[in-house]
C-alpha cells in the first residue's frame, strides 16, 4: 500500500492535476484578496474625501456663523438702546418704546446682510419683552408660534450652564432643531437665531446615493438634528468610524466637527454607493471562481485525453516490450502531433531493435558453429603421432596383418574426422564405431593391458550426439592412466536417463586410480584447468561445446566411483 501510494504520488496525473490546483487555488486566492483589498482601499479613499468635503462645508457653515458672532458681540457692546431695554418700561415708557423702535429698525435693516441667519432676537428679561426679525418668508401662523415658543424658552428661569454664551448650541422645537447662540448684555439677550434645514440646504446638492443623507448632529446627544427616523430605522452609529447599520444595509459615516458649536456635520453613505462599480467586479471574480471548479473537471479529463491516455499506451506498450512481446505497436490514432511522432518513433525502434535482435542471434549461432568447429579440431595429436610409429615398427619386423588393420582402422577414423568431425551433432551409431576404431587401434598397441566394453540400447543408436565427444574422455583415460604393469578395463554405458525417456546418461568409468583430490575439487566449481602446456583442454572443449549446444540443458559430472576409478556422467537432451 505504502509503494502504491509513492507511486500514485509520481504519476503524471497526479503531478498535472496537483499542478492545476497549485495555480488555481492561488489565482482564486489573489482575486479574492485584491477585491477585498480593493473595497479597502474605496472604503478610505470615500471616507477621506468626504470628510473632506464635510470639513469644506462645515467650515463655510462655520465662517457665516462667526460673522453673526462678530455682529452679536458689536451690537451688545456698541448700542446704548440696549441699556435702556434693561431698564424697567415703566419709569419711561416713551423713551424704552423709542430705544425698541431704533433696535428693531437696526436688526431689520442689518439682517439682510446675513442671509445665513433666520432671525436677530433681542430679549429683555426684564421686561419680558422681545424684539425679532426675520429673513424668513413663512406663514403668519408659523411665525406667530414660533416667537411664542422662542419667547417662552427665554423666558423660562435658566441656569447659568443652559444659555451658552460662546458657541453656538442647538434647541429644538417640535420636530424641528434650531440653532442659537446668545450674547448676554445685563438682561437683555442678544440672540443669533437659525433653522437647521436651512444650514442643510447647500448639502442637499451633494449625490450620497439613493439612501445618503447629509445630517447634523448634536454632540450634546450625538443625536441626528434631521433625519432621525431615517437613523433608527438603519440602526446607523454617528460615532462608528467604520461601516454601521444593519436595518436594510450598510453605511459610512464621514464627519466633521464645528469650531464654533457642539455640533457636526455628517455624510451617511449607503455601502452599495461606495460601491456602485465593485459589485460587478465582485460579480466577475465570483463567476471566475465558480467557472474555476466548474471547468477543473474538463481540463482534468482534458489533460488525460491530451496527455495521460497517449502516455499510458506508450507505458503498456513498453511493459509489453520488457516482458519479451517483440511484436507489440502501439495503434495510430487521433492525438497531439507530438504523441504522434512518438508512437511512430516507437513503433520504428522496436521494429529495428527486433530485426537486430534476430541478425544478432543469427550471427551468434554462426559464431558457435564455427567455435564449435574449431573445438572439434583441437582434438589430442599424440594419438596421430603414436599410431604412425606402431605402423612404422610393424614395417620393421614384416608383421602385415597389424600393418593392415590398423591402416584400415585409421582410414576409417581419419574419414570420421573429415566427414562427420565438421558437423555439430552426427547419430550416436557413427560415434560409437568411431570409438571401436579408435580403441582397437589402442588395443593394438598395449595388448592386453587394455580391454573395453560398449554398452548401448538399439533404440538410443539413432539419438544425435556431438561428435567425439565421448573419445575426449576415452582419451583421457588412455593417456593418464594405463600403463604396461597394470591392466586397464574401460566401461561405456548409455542408456534413458528418466521414466519418460527424454534425456540419456553417457557413463565413462575405468579402473584407474581416479582423479586427484585437488582436480576433483577445481572440476566440481567449474574452474578452468587449461595450462599452457595443454593439459586438461580436451575437458575444457568438451564443456564449452555443450554450452553452446545445449545450454543449461545439458550437464557433466566427475566423480571417483567407490569400485571404479574415475568416472564422467554427462547427461543430454534425448534427440533424433
Amino acid at each position: 500500500m505504502r509503494g502504491l501510494n509513492k507511486a500514485v504520488f509520481k504519476s503524471i496525473r497526479f503531478k498535472l492535476l496537483f499542478g492545476v490546483l497549485l495555480i488555481t487555488i492561488p489565482l482564486i486566492g489573489l482575486l479574492i484578496s485584491n477585491n477585498l483589498y480593493a473595497i479597502s482601499v474605496v472604503h478610505n479613499q470615500v471616507m477621506q474625501s468626504n470628510e473632506n468635503m464635510m470639513s469644506l462645508y462645515m467650515g463655510q457653515i462655520d465662517a457665516s456663523l462667526k460673522e453673526v458672532d462678530n455682529y452679536l458681540y458689536s451690537l451688545a457692546a456698541a448700542d446704548t438702546d440696549l441699556l435702556l431695554l434693561d431698564r424697567p418700561a415703566e419709569r419711561n415708557r416713551n423713551e424704552y418704546n423709542i430705544a425698541k423702535i431704533a433696535i428693531s429698525n437696526k436688526i431689520t435693516s442689518d439682517i439682510t446682510y446675513y442671509k445665513s441667519i433666520d432671525s436677530f432676537i433681542v430679549y429683555s428679561q426684564t421686561n419680558d419683552d422681545m424684539i425679532i426679525t426675520e429673513n424668513l418668508n413663512i406663514s403668519y401662523a408659523y411665525r406667530k408660534s414660533l416667537d411664542d415658543s422662542i419667547q417662552d424658552w427665554l423666558k423660562a428661569d435658566k441656569k447659568e450652564n443652559e444659555i451658552s454664551r460662546d458657541r453656538w448650541s442647538s434647541h429644538r422645537i417640535g420636530d424641528e432643531y434650531f440653532l442659537y447662540h446668545i450674547v448676554k448684555a445685563g438682561d437683555v439677550y442678544v440672540v443669533g437665531w437659525v433653522n437647521v434645514k436651512k444650514i442643510m440646504v447647500p448639502l442637499e446638492l451633494i449625490r450620497l446615493g439613493q439612501d445618503g443623507r447629509a445630517i447634523l448632529i448634536d454632540d450634546t446627544g450625538n443625536t441626528a438634528m434631521s433625519d432621525q427616523d431615517f437613523i433608527n430605522k438603519h440602526q446607523i452609529n454617528l460615532a462608528s468610524d467604520d461601516l454601521t447599520g444593519s436595518g436594510g444595509g450598510k453605511f459610512l459615516v464621514a464627519q466633521a466637527k464645528s469650531s464654533q458649536g457642539a455640533f457636526r456635520l455628517a455624510a451617511i453613505i449607503p455601502d452599495s454607493a461606495i460601491l456602485e462599480r465593485l459589485p460587478y467586479f465582485k460579480n466577475i471574480i465570483a463567476l471566475i471562481c465558480i467557472g474555476s471548479l466548474i471547468a477543473l473537471p474538463f481540463i482534468v479529463l482534458a489533460f488525460r485525453r491530451m496527455i495521460l491516455l497517449p502516455v499510458k499506451r506508450i507505458m503498456l506498450a513498453m511493459k509489453q516490450v520488457k516482458n519479451g512481446y517483440w511484436e507489440t505497436r502501439i495503434e495510430q490514432f487521433s492525438s497531439s502531433m507530438e504523441f504522434e511522432v512518438m508512437h511512430e518513433t516507437f513503433n520504428t525502434m522496436i521494429g529495428t531493435i527486433q530485426e537486430l535482435k534476430i541478425n544478432v542471434y543469427e550471427e551468434k549461432i554462426s559464431k558457435q558453429t564455427a567455435e564449435l568447429m574449431h573445438l572439434q579440431l583441437q582434438i589430442n595429436p599424440h594419438f596421430f603421432m603414436n599410431t604412425l610409429n606402431i605402423i612404422y615398427n610393424s614395417a620393421q619386423v614384416r608383421n602385415y596383418p597389424i600393418i593392415q588393420e590398423m591402416s584400415l582402422s585409421l582410414v576409417h577414423y581419419f574419414r570420421y574426422m573429415l566427414f562427420q568431425g565438421d558437423k555439430m551433432k552426427v547419430p550416436l551409431r557413427d560415434e560409437i564405431e568411431q570409438i571401436f576404431n579408435y580403441l582397437r587401434i589402442q588395443e593394438m598397441r598395449y595388448g592386453e593391458s587394455l580391454t573395453y566394453d560398449i554398452a548401448v540400447p538399439e533404440e538410443l543408436m539413432s539419438c544425435l550426439v556431438p561428435p567425439l565427444l565421448i573419445q575426449t574422455f576415452v582419451e583421457n583415460t588412455i593417456k593418464h592412466t594405463l600403463t604396461m604393469d597394470e591392466a586397464i578395463h574401460l566401461q561405456i554405458d548409455i542408456v534413458c536417463a528418466n521414466p519418460d525417456r527424454t534425456k540419456m546418461q553417457l557413463l565413462i568409468k575405468d579402473t584407474g586410480r581416479g582423479f586427484p583430490d585437488e582436480i576433483l575439487h577445481k572440476l566440481s566449481l567449474q574452474e578452468d584447468l587449461r595450462s599452457e602446456t595443454g593439459e586438461h583442454v580436451g575437458i575444457w572443449n568438451a564443456r564449452h561445446r555443450l554450452r553452446l549446444l545445449y545450454g543449461e540443458h545439458a550437464e557433466i559430472t566427475f566423480a571417483n566411483g567407490e569400485e571404479w576409478g574415475a568416472e564422467i556422467r554427462i547427461m543430454l537432451p534425448r534427440a533424433e
